[in-house]
């Protein structure tokens, strides 16, 4: 795909889990680049990247819900 990347997988513990499978992407080219070709099925995983690619950060642990009132506008991600 010419983007370089790390895979990690998690071995499931239990009988009723699967495996867990983690792709890692750092650099601001290499995410967007991932983003174009692969992109998020998760609102709650895209809203994380549209914070930061709005503002440069997303701050962490917060619900979607919040993330959704910054991205509207109704909630400074600065505070």
């Amino acid at each position: 795909m010419g983007c370089s990347h790390t895979l990690y997988k998690s071995k499931a513990f239990r009988s009723n889990e699967r495996d867990r499978y983690t792709l890692t992407v750092r650099g601001v080219k290499k995410v967007e680049d991932r983003m174009d070709k692969i992109g998020f099925d998760n609102p709650a995983q895209m809203s994380k990247y549209l914070v930061w690619k709005k503002f440069g950060m997303c701050p962490p642990k917060l619900l979607h819900e919040k993330r959704v009132s910054i991205l509207n506008g109704e909630i400074n991600p600065f505070f």
